[in-house]
């Protein structure tokens, strides 16, 4: 019924998606789907025959169906051609069923408590918005959500609440923890060209143009789309401009959004499968026993009817037994017999006992103290009790490590700059490894790293300590290095997607990262004077030493996992043009230009692995200035390969394209700054938990993307690794 990354109602419409801005009619031809959302199991119609489906898979029930079938037959029946076995069968299918239901009601009450919903949605009629269930909605359609709210599709961001006494950002908030499971707000903003225009319903309705975009995939973390207006407008959607179902609008009063996906088609349900038939290995293991058993029974049953027929042959004159002559069908016939006689080896009621007992079962795992989240009022919830048992046989667990082992709470701890590490202290992660390769003559260095961690000063998202950073930002340490220091931080305050938050009513201002690693960037510039303000449409504002300094924001080249940086062109006050770069070392080290001072790139090199050998988490920082009449060339064919759905396909798609390049051909010939080390902590009773694990022999894997001697330190802080193991190291540069 669905082709992989795309769904069934749309997979005939052409290359691309086509939605009409204000135009029913035309996205009517499209056959899009509606927006009603089913994850339950069964229905009315296909409950029999998928309920008698699943029943029979049980062998215990086919064995118990044909026991059923052969006592009708009377050759062999011991019960006068009445299948007495049929009630009893029937009674534990009635259970079975009776227990099915009511785990798959539950299924069908979350559909229906999620289809009635209610949203606002765009009325033409009345030029108004008026309050229509989520069912109701339809691809093109317009709705309002407040702030709280639950998105009802995906939705193209077209608009939001904006403070009256500052210009257009277009941004907003939103909470995605039933999308990836993370707790930390994302940053989302709407499309340029529509987020000053469309403020009222009037406006809404006078909008017309189309949307051509990507058909629905389960990418939650893509989107790829071109809004063309009637105007001549014409911008590309990307990811940031796209709200998915199922997220939630946080500290923004409201947003308004053109619905592209519907139903079966957004990207949350088609990451979501159908609700499979499962089976607990405990089942496959009854099922395997059973087999033995019905093996063991038949053979039961050929010694048994082997002797009848010897009995029958050699007492063959005892007419008034039986009249007939042994032959080899009555053979046959005394194996069935005493098939019937037997077939009690098998305990009629095992299944429906061991259903009750898992459902039993599923209300004290529910109803456990010891399973209850004091923090978030969460108690333990069983979705399928069929699975209880195969809590005890989990092998394996995989995890990784960023807000599962660490509290994903980034703090500013060190940097280097300009070949000079600055800020003491050290991490538990840190003193772990200390203290594994510790001898006689080490142990003061460990207890001067734990004075200073014990005096460092703490403000939010910054534990740094040190005093030489300040001196040598006074200029104790040369001009040409309290100008690098001035170039690093300045970078901080710049390079990065970090929107502050304004508290309505109150001149508070909160920033808002889409990462931690970034709010402790930008926090620890401001820790030492170099404040990131506000950012609007084309401006950054910085507080440098007091003095508020503004900054034109022409290009961001946004980081991802397979870029491993970010980059932000701006334009100074002095008219000069800056490429501010910052990712993992390896891939900015190979973009610095050759007169890099080699002294400095060795030191900040040294530097950046003894960061990660206390486990913290590092950023290389790099610029450069360039040209006015080379970006201008540069940023026209940027703009146009953004705006060309066959460049962004191939991008999505990994294969060479125009996007890439452009971005490849300016972060090139950098000029070294230093680095970043961030700290996140160890979650509290993460080592104890992980050393009980390991006990109970379950092996525990985990992924991260940090440096290899972070990792392996991390290991060792968490109790993953112990020095008694045998550890061996495989890598490779890809």
């Amino acid at each position: 019924d669905r082709l992989i990354g795309m769904s069934h109602s749309t997979k005939n419409l052409g290359e691309y998606r086509k939605i009409y801005l204000n135009d029913a009619a035309k996205n009517a031809e499209s056959a899009f789907c509606d927006n009603v959302v089913v994850t339950s199991k069964y229905t009315a119609v296909t409950f029999v025959p998928k309920f008698l489906f699943e029943t029979f898979r049980k062998f215990a029930n086919a064995y118990f169906l044909v026991v059923s079938m052969m006592q009708v037959i009377p050759s062999i029946s011991n019960t006068n051609g009445l299948p007495s076995t049929t009630p009893t069968l029937l009674f534990i299918m009635v259970i079975d069923a009776i227990f099915a239901v009511l785990e798959d009601r539950k299924r069908h009450i979350a559909d229906a408590v999620a289809n009635s919903r209610v949203t606002r949605a765009l009325a033409k009629e009345i030029e108004q918005f008026k309050a229509i269930e989520w069912k109701d909605l339809r691809v093109g359609d317009i709705v309002k959500l407040s702030n709280r709210d639950q998105v009802p599709a995906d939705l193209v961001i077209l608009a939001v609440a904006e403070q009256p006494s500052t210009p257009p950002t277009g941004l907003c908030y939103v909470e995605t923890k039933s999308l990836d499971g993370e707790t930390n707000m994302k940053v989302r903003q709407a499309i340029q060209c529509t987020m000053s225009k469309c403020q009222s319903p009037a406006s809404l309705l006078a909008l017309k143009g189309m949307i051509q975009c990507e058909h629905p995939n389960n990418g939650i973390n893509t989107f790829q789309g071109v809004l063309h207006l009637d105007s001549g407008d014409k911008e590309s959607i990307a990811h940031k401009s796209i709200l998915l179902r199922g997220c939630t609008i946080r500290n923004t009063d409201w947003v308004l959004g053109l619905v592209v996906n519907t139903g079966q088609d957004t990207k949350i349900m088609m990451n979501n499968t159908s609700t499979p038939s499962k089976m607990s290995s405990m089942d496959v293991s009854i099922n395997r026993y059973i087999v033995a058993l019905v093996c063991v029974l038949f053979v039961c049953c050929a010694v048994g009817a082997t002797g009848s027929v010897l009995w029958e042959t050699k007492n063959s004159h005892t007419w008034y037994i039986n009249g007939k002559t042994p032959s080899q069908s009555s053979w046959v016939v005394m194996f069935f017999y005493f098939f019937l006689l037997m077939y009690q080896f098998i305990p009629i009621s095992l299944y429906v006992s061991m259903t009750m007992v898992k459902h039993v079962q599923s209300m004290f795992l529910q109803w456990d103290v010891q399973m209850y989240h004091d923090d978030t009022d969460t108690p333990a919830l069983v979705r399928t009790m069929s699975l209880n048992e195969e809590l005890g046989q989990i092998s394996y667990i995989f995890s990784d490590k960023t807000g599962t082992l660490t509290c994903n709470i980034m703090e500013f701890r060190k940097c280097s700059i300009g070949g000079v590490s600055y800020g003491h202290g050290t991490t538990e992660i840190g003193l772990a490894a200390q203290q594994r390769a510790a001898n006689d003559g080490s142990f003061s260095a460990i207890a001067e790293e734990k004075h200073h961690s014990t005096k460092a000063k703490c403000v939010p998202y910054v534990n740094f300590d040190g005093v030489e950073l300040y001196e040598h930002m006074a200029g104790s340490g040369g001009a040409d290095q309290q100008e690098r220091i001035h170039r690093f931080f300045l970078h901080l305050a710049i390079c990065h997607t970090v929107i502050p938050e304004y508290r309505q009513g109150t001149t508070e201002v909160t920033l808002s990262a889409s990462s931690p690693d970034e709010q402790a960037l930008v926090s620890g510039a401001a820790f030492f004077g170099y404040e990131f303000i506000n950012r609007m449409p084309g401006k950054v504002s910085v507080r440098v030493r007091g003095q508020d300094v503004q900054y034109e924001l022409l290009d961001v080249l946004e980081f991802s996992s397979a870029r491993k940086r970010m980059s932000t062109v701006v334009k100074t006050p002095d008219g000069d043009i800056l490429v501010l770069t910052k990712g993992a070392d390896v891939v900015v080290f190979e973009r610095l230009k050759a007169q890099n001072d080699a002294q400095m790139v060795t030191h900040t090199t040294q530097h950046i692995n003894s960061f990660a050998a206390e486990g913290l988490r590092t950023l290389t920082i790099a610029s450069k200035q360039v040209d006015a009449t080379f970006y201008g060339e540069w940023s026209g064919r940027y703009h146009d390969a953004l705006n060309n759905l066959e460049e962004m396909d191939k991008q999505k798609s990994e294969l060479p394209n125009a996007i890439d390049e452009c971005m490849e051909e300016l972060e090139t010939d950098l000029d070294l700054l230093g680095a970043t080390a961030i700290e996140d902590k160890l979650q509290a009773g993460v080592p104890a938990t992980i050393a009980s694990l390991a006990e109970a022999g379950i092996k525990i894997w985990v992924l991260t993307g940090d440096k290899e001697e972070t990792a392996i330190n991390i290991g060792f802080a968490c109790n993953l690794l112990h020095s008694r193991m045998r550890r061996v190291v495989i890598n490779s540069t890809l």
